[in-house]
């Protein structure tokens, strides 16, 4: 396989993410990762085109710099609201008796026939769950296989029209072309669900700025999907009208105080009116706007999750990104507020200064592991069987160029042997 240049970007309503990677043969390095602040975006969705496309392009230009390569083709991370999934399970008769690529690209096609959209809604990314072969399940790669019948499990992922234009018209502005959509927190599936940590019902649940977003993974399938369009914003809204701060200095208050906000406010040896920055700050206030909001996010959320049918069964829900986790004890409020097993993922925890850049991250990752299945079938040119085909092979996974470590049994470790020399 020639070196292919992998460039994914995350629209969030905080900060635009970008990464870069170049795959030669089966391994992936890292070139480089920047974030920047997002604009024109709210609650996951772009408001406003012209702000959403100068921030953009900003973060663009900054990254070239920086990466000293032109970024021309991208893979698009979007947020999960307004996105739906359905499964449909395609089956053709292999006319030479061996599975080909190319019969796993009709089965897709079909299984997109198979869809039922509304007249305002498109399919925008696809992933194989298994294959059935003859009446035999596999979760395999199938390529090479000889047997007459072959049926896919596919889940596509089906978005409104109308925001998907919505991007390409930023992108396009921008001069890039658009490779594909992908919904950010099935890529975090990249990153918290490998080896064991797959098994069984799990939740990954993505804490942003303006939505917090949600899925239930089954042995590693993804089942179900959804958003509450609640997130680190709100707190820094709630903080504004209580304290009577503009949003700029209510976002910096924010900032400093959330990583020991409940150590000062039980210091009772302090006066409760501190100085951050030119804002005078009431520890009182800070700590009960705060903790309020963070426990009315969590309340929505298990709220969300307990509809499942698929709640019984969990066995952990994962929860990251810098909405909910930067808080001091973020762990007690979570734990009081949802009643299955909790992980939190901070950027302490992932030793990182913060954790923005860890979805366009993941996406670049997810798009590898893609781009690895074609090697075997020599169709690195067939651009659209690219995208289409996004099943990982279970026995060979990418090589990683990493730095040793000791502790890759811990989600720090699989995140470190994902990602690589970016740690």
């Amino acid at each position: 396989m020639h070196k292919e240049k992998i460039a994914a970007v995350d629209f969030g309503s905080k900060k635009l993410s970008i990464s870069l990677g170049v795959m030669c043969e089966e391994d992936i390095e890292i070139i480089g990762y920047l974030a920047e602040e997002s604009k024109g975006i709210e609650k996951g969705l772009i408001k406003d085109e012209i702000k959403c496309t100068e921030s953009f392009v900003k973060l663009v230009e900054k990254f070239e710099d920086k990466v000293d390569e032109p970024i021309q083709e991208l893979y698009v991370g979007i947020s999960s609201r307004y996105v739906r999934i359905s499964e449909a399970k395609p089956d053709i008769f292999l006319e030479d008796g061996k599975v080909k690529a190319k019969h796993i690209k009709k089965a897709i096609s079909r299984g997109c026939e198979l869809i039922h959209l509304d007249e305002d809604e498109v399919i925008i990314d696809s992933v194989i769950n298994f294959y059935t072969l003859d009446g035999r399940p596999s979760l395999k790669n199938v390529i090479g296989l000889v047997e007459q019948k072959l049926e896919v499990s596919v889940t596509y992922f089906i978005a409104k029209k109308e925001e998907i234009e919505k991007y390409q018209n930023v992108i396009g502005s921008a001069g890039c072309t658009i490779r594909g959509f992908l919904v950010n927190i099935y890529s975090g599936k990249q990153v918290f669900l490998n080896g064991e940590d797959a098994d069984g019902v799990r939740v990954l649940v993505d804490s942003g700025a303006g939505t917090t977003d949600y899925a239930f993974f089954k042995d590693g399938i993804i089942e179900e999907i959804g958003s509450i369009p609640l997130g680190g914003n709100n707190v820094t809204n709630d903080l504004a009208i209580c304290g009577e701060y503009s949003k700029s200095e209510a976002e910096n208050i924010k900032l400093i105080c959330s990583d020991n906000y409940v150590s000062l406010y039980e210091n009772r040896d302090d006066k409760d009116i501190i100085e951050i920055g030119e804002s005078s700050v009431s520890k009182t206030l800070f700590y009960e706007v705060t903790k309020a909001r963070l426990e009315e996010m969590l309340k929505l959320l298990d709220g969300k999750l307990k509809n499942s049918s698929y709640y019984e069964d969990i066995c952990s829900i994962i929860l990251y990104g810098d909405g909910m986790t930067c808080y001091e004890n973020i762990d007690e409020i979570v734990h009081n507020e949802l009643t299955k097993k909790v992980r939190i993922v901070t950027k302490e925890y992932l030793g990182m200064k913060n954790s923005l850049n860890i979805t366009s991250l993941a996406i670049v990752k997810e798009v590898s592991d893609r781009l690895i299945l074609l090697k075997e079938e020599d169709t690195k040119n067939d651009k659209e069987l690219e995208y289409l085909l996004n099943e990982k092979k279970e026995t060979e996974q990418p090589k990683v160029k990493e730095r040793k470590n000791n502790n890759n049994n811990s989600i720090v470790g699989k995140i470190k042997k994902i990602l690589g020399d970016i740690f």
